[in-house]
């Protein structure tokens, strides 16, 4: 099947899943994760599922497993949660303190004793917590009432009151003059079902973050992944242009434009170089990009319904660009729209999808010396940064999303840690 018919089956299909092997190019499936530290996030939740899904499993254990993963994650509201079940004595003390500010209003309605209340939030709200307003924690306020009951178990560490329980089921007693029974399960029974929504939430949030969700969004991916292989610089422009088509601001959307005719331009020198003489009665030289993109698919592309396709595409950016950069030299931004933005753009990806099988750009070859880490190539990132190509492509993406490059932001990316960036910056400037 050629290139150009399986990209209409999948848009018109809508389909979003992966491919395998494609043509001669190898499309890996989207969303599989294989960096290090996204795998070892979402073993420790899905063990940590295991445990709260278990009859016979350990509350304790689940919870420290999942205070693990969120904190590989960076997820300050869960690990606060986990903290709180775990007994850590600055949790306990806040939400007792918070407890007590409770109750101090419920006697004396001041504003004092409003502002008490407020003032713990914000403590509890430095370690994490979240709240639904000035005066109540959510659903975190059916815990801490529960915790309020000791015979319940309080606020003791978790693995204490799965003790207390357990002790109270062997010895076939329904309480030992402090704790109950049936107050320690009620307890135990809500901290499992709290805590098995927060691991199947970061566990979705996590495992299906890279997921396509429309077809374009599929396309986008495999185009982007495609061209960091076979032309970094080019792809991060186009990756550039799609940031700036989402635009609500005029500049920007007029820059994505100027942006999208720049990569059709640096396509055009790449796949057919400017030439005097005339191709099939067309001119070919330097301005006309468009031409010598036109002459590249009458060579490349042996069908003639492919062809026509993806003239259709170039005639529609070809003209509207044109329009566009005659506009933009005038200094008029009014008339462009989001909608004109994100069609150009669209437009641009399907070409690229059309033409995917039959790029043959060359590599970029890495250079000596200690280069801007903004400016390096995908293969000097692999090359000389020792890198995995996904984690390469990662630095990349990262690289258009912020702007600009830090150690924060490198250190933050899956496959990057101290001795990764340590590397980098031996041959980088950072």
């Amino acid at each position: 099947m050629k290139a150009v018919t399986f990209w209409r089956w999948i848009l018109l299909a809508g389909w979003v899943g992966g491919i395998g092997e494609y043509g001669n190019g190898s499309y890996k499936q989207i969303g599989k994760m294989t960096d290090s530290i996204e795998e070892k996030t979402l073993s420790l939740i899905e063990d940590s599922l295991k445990e709260f899904e278990s009859s016979k499993g350990s509350l304790d254990s689940a919870i420290k497993k999942l205070k693990r993963a969120a904190e590989l994650s960076e997820h300050k509201d869960i690990v606060a949660w986990c903290n709180l079940q775990l007994g850590n004595p600055e949790c306990i003390n806040l939400a007792k303190g918070y407890v007590k500010s409770i109750n101090d209003y419920n006697l004396d309605k001041s504003e004092e004793k409003l502002l008490a209340i407020a003032s713990q939030l914000k403590k509890l709200k430095n370690l994490g917590f979240k709240f639904d307003d000035t005066s109540s924690l959510g659903e975190m306020d059916v815990e801490i009432n529960q915790k309020v009951n000791t015979s319940s178990g309080g606020f003791e560490g978790i693995g204490f009151i799965e003790e207390k329980y357990s002790d109270l089921v062997r010895t076939k007693r329904g309480n030992d003059g402090v704790y109950y029974k049936t107050n320690l399960n009620s307890h135990l029974n809500l901290i499992r079902s709290n805590g098995h929504k927060k691991a199947t939430y970061l566990y979705n949030k996590i495992a299906f973050k890279d997921a396509p969700k429309t077809s374009f969004d599929y396309l986008k991916v495999v185009v982007d992944n495609r061209l960091l292989d076979l032309n970094p610089e080019l792809a991060e422009q186009l990756m550039v242009a799609f940031k700036s088509a989402v635009s609500n601001n005029k500049e920007e959307l007029s820059h994505s434009l100027t942006t999208c005719r720049r990569v059709i331009e640096r396509f055009a020198d790449i796949v057919f170089p400017p030439r005097e003489e005339l191709f099939k009665g067309r001119k070919v030289g330097k301005p006309q990009y468009i031409n010598r993109i036109w002459a590249f698919i009458d060579i490349a592309i042996d069908s003639n319904s492919n062809k026509a396709l993806s003239h259709s595409h170039l005639e529609f950016l070809g003209n509207y660009l044109e329009s566009i950069h005659k506009a933009t030299n005038k200094g008029v931004h009014s008339d462009i729209t989001q909608i004109e933005s994100v069609k150009t753009i669209f437009h641009l990806y399907l070409l690229f999808a059309d033409l995917l099988d039959f790029l043959d750009i060359e590599i970029q070859k890495p250079k000596n010396g200690k280069i801007d880490i903004n400016k390096a190539s995908i293969d000097e990132l692999e090359a000389l940064g020792k890198l995995k190509r996904k984690t390469a492509k990662e630095i990349i993406i990262s690289r258009v999303k912020n702007g600009k490059l830090t150690e924060k932001l490198l250190i933050a990316i899956p496959g990057v840690g101290p001795k990764t960036l340590k590397t980098l910056k031996e041959y980088f400037q950072i």
